[in-house]
C-alpha cells in the first residue's frame, strides 16, 4: 500500500508538471502569438518605395497606414497620395525677411535609399532646392531623410551651403508647422533639423531595455525611430571565409514594457570592425530560432557614389526586426549577424545595399551570388541584375573570397516602334531573408503598362552550394505588336560588355552555335525560340 501510495503521488506530481509545462508553454505562445500573426507576406503591414511612372517625376511611399506621394519636378511637395492634401514642404527666410520656398525651386530633384526592406525604408530626397516666388534661388541644396515605416515616418533636412546666405529660420509646413531658429550659411557649412512627421510616439524609457552582451548598449535613436544595440565585428571576409566560419556576432537583451501596447523597432548594428554582416537571426530565451523574417541593410565604404551629400561614405552593418509588446510583457532574446556558416551549411541570405541606386545583394555565406537592382528603371539600358558571380569559377578575388562577375543585364525590354521600352519597379515580397535559404519576389511593369513581370528569386543548402535560381513570369496585359521581334524584343539579356569581355560565340542548351556580329545594334546575336522542355 506504502509502495502504491508513493507510485499514485508520483504519477499526481507527474501530471501537476506536466500541466505546468503546458501552462508556461501556452503563456509562450500567447506572448509570440502578435509577433507571429504578422509574418505570413499576405499579413505583414505592407511598406514600399516606387516611382509613380516611368518619368521619375514623382516617387510614391505605399505604407500599411499612410500612401505619399513626393513630387521631383516643382513645387517638390510631400501629399497624400489619394486626397492630395499636402504633408510637407520647407521655406526659409533671411534676415532682410525674404522667404525661400521648395515649392519655388525650378530645378528637378531625385531620390536615393540608403536602406530598404520589409520593416524599414530610408529615402534620401536630394537636390531640393529654395527659392523665392521670382524664382530667386538660395545658395543651398537639401538632402531630406524619409524614415519609413508601415506605421510612422520621421523626417530629418540637412542643408547644404554652397555660399553665403543670412539664415534666420526655417519653417516646416504641412501636416506640421514649426518653426525652427537656424544659423547663416557659408560655403561647406551644414545644418540639419529632425522633422517627426507622423505617427512616432514617446519611446519606452531608458531602463526598459537590459543590454546582457553587445559591446554598445541599447538606446533610442530618436532621429529614425528606432531602437539600437551594437556589437563589433571581425571586418575582414577573409577571416569569417578561412578561419572563423561559424562565428555570430551576438546582442542579447532583455525588454519590458511599460503599461502602454506598442510596436518597436529594433535595430542590431556592427558598431566598430567593419560593414560586412550577410545575415541575421533572432532566438528567444531558450536559444530557439524565431519565425521571423529579418531585414539586413548594409553599406560598403569606398565607392563614394554621394560624393558632396555622403563624401565619406560612411559604412553601416545593421539587421531590422519589429517587436509588439504587450502591457508589462517582458522577453529576453539574442540577434546574431551572420557571416559565412549557419550550422553545417553556408548561409543563405538576402540583403540590401547603398549604392548610386539601392540594389539587393544575394550570397552565399560571404561570397556574393547575384545583385538585383529593383529600383534602376532605364538606368544602364533598363539594369536588372548589376552583378552575377558564376559560383563555378575556380579562383577568388585575391583581396576577398569574391568570383568574378559580369554585370548590366535585364529581364524584359523592347522596340515599341518609337522607342525601347524597360521595366519599372513595382515591389519586392520578402518570403526569406536567410539563413539557409531566401525566397524573394520582384514584381516589375513595363514602362508602357502592356507586360507585367514577376521574378521568384531563391537559393537553398545543397551539396555542392554553387546554385542561385530565379523564375521570370510575364503577363501580357494588352495587345503589343513588335516589328522583326529577333532583334526588338528581349526576355533576357545578358551582357559582357561592361567587363569589355568580347565573346565571338553565343550558344544555350537546345540552340545551335552562334557567331555574334558586333555590326548589329543593340544586340550582337538575334533571338532564337525558346528550345522544347529538357531539351
Amino acid at each position: 500500500m506504502v509502495r502504491q501510495g508513493y507510485a499514485n503521488s508520483f504519477r499526481l506530481c507527474m501530471v501537476l508538471a506536466l500541466l505546468v509545462l503546458w501552462h508556461v508553454s501556452c503563456q509562450a505562445k500567447d506572448q509570440w502569438q502578435e509577433d507571429f500573426k504578422y509574418q505570413p507576406v499576405s499579413l505583414r503591414p505592407a511598406l514600399e518605395v516606387t516611382y509613380t511612372d516611368a518619368s521619375r517625376a514623382a516617387f510614391q511611399i505605399q505604407a500599411q497606414t499612410y500612401q505619399l506621394t513626393g513630387q521631383l519636378v516643382k513645387p517638390h511637395i510631400l501629399s497624400d497620395s489619394k486626397t492630395g492634401a499636402p504633408w510637407l514642404w520647407l521655406e526659409m527666410q533671411d534676415e532682410a525677411g525674404e522667404v525661400y520656398s521648395t515649392q519655388n525651386a525650378r530645378g528637378k530633384s531625385r531620390i536615393n535609399l540608403y536602406r530598404r526592406g520589409p520593416y524599414f525604408c530610408e529615402v534620401h530626397w536630394l537636390d531640393l532646392g529654395l527659392a523665392t516666388v521670382e524664382g530667386r534661388a538660395a545658395p543651398l541644396k537639401g538632402d531630406l531623410a524619409l524614415f519609413c515605416y508601415a506605421d510612422k515616418i520621421l523626417a530629418e533636412i540637412t542643408w547644404h551651403g554652397t555660399g553665403d546666405f543670412r539664415a534666420t529660420s526655417l519653417h516646416v509646413k504641412g501636416l506640421l508647422s514649426k518653426d525652427i531658429v537656424c544659423k547663416p550659411f557659408t560655403a561647406k557649412t551644414r545644418q540639419s533639423f529632425r522633422i517627426p512627421l507622423f505617427g512616432e510616439e514617446p519611446p519606452l524609457s531608458e531602463d526598459a531595455f537590459k543590454t546582457l552582451k553587445g559591446e554598445v548598449p541599447f538606446r533610442y535613436d530618436q532621429r529614425k525611430g528606432y531602437y539600437v544595440v551594437g556589437t563589433h565585428t571581425s571586418g575582414s571576409f577573409q577571416k569569417e571565409f578561412y578561419e572563423t566560419p561559424n562565428r555570430y556576432e551576438t546582442a542579447t537583451f532583455t525588454v519590458t514594457n511599460d503599461a502602454v501596447k506598442r510596436k518597436v523597432y529594433i535595430c542590431h548594428e556592427s558598431a566598430m570592425g567593419g560593414a560586412i554582416v550577410e545575415g541575421g537571426v533572432v532566438l528567444d530565451g531558450q536559444g530557439q530560432v524565431m519565425p521571423m523574417v529579418v531585414q539586413v541593410s548594409k553599406n560598403f565604404a569606398g565607392e563614394k557614389e554621394e560624393k558632396f551629400y555622403n563624401p565619406q561614405d560612411t559604412p553601416f552593418s545593421e539587421t531590422f526586426f519589429p517587436l509588439y509588446l504587450e502591457p508589462e510583457e517582458s522577453h529576453t532574446l539574442t540577434s546574431l549577424h551572420l557571416y559565412q556558416n549557419w550550422g553545417r551549411h553556408m548561409t543563405k541570405h538576402w540583403s540590401s545595399l547603398g549604392a548610386w541606386m539601392d540594389y539587393f545583394h544575394s550570397s552565399t555565406g560571404v561570397t556574393e551570388t547575384t545583385c538585383y537592382v529593383p529600383f534602376k528603371y532605364a538606368g544602364i539600358g533598363g539594369v536588372s541584375i548589376a552583378d552575377f558571380r558564376a559560383m563555378s569559377q575556380e579562383a577568388f578575388w585575391s583581396g576577398q573570397p569574391q568570383h568574378d562577375n559580369l554585370a548590366g543585364h535585364s529581364f524584359l525590354s523592347f522596340f515599341d516602334g518609337r522607342q525601347w521600352q524597360h521595366l519599372k519597379y513595382e515591389g519586392t515580397v520578402y518570403r526569406s531573408t536567410g539563413p539557409n535559404w531566401f525566397d524573394i519576389q520582384l514584381n516589375y511593369l513595363s514602362a508602357d503598362g502592356s507586360i507585367r513581370v514577376c521574378v521568384d528569386i531563391w537559393e537553398t543548402p545543397q551539396a555542392d552550394e554553387l546554385r542561385s535560381f530565379f523564375k521570370a513570369r510575364y503577363e501580357v496585359l494588352k495587345p503589343l505588336v513588335i516589328e522583326d521581334a529577333q532583334a526588338n524584343f528581349r526576355f533576357l539579356e545578358i551582357t559582357s560588355a561592361i567587363q569589355n569581355l568580347r565573346f565571338t560565340r553565343f550558344s544555350a542548351n537546345g540552340t545551335p552555335d552562334l557567331k555574334l556580329d558586333p555590326s548589329l545594334a543593340p544586340f550582337p546575336v538575334k533571338g532564337l525560340s525558346l528550345p522544347s522542355e529538357n531539351a
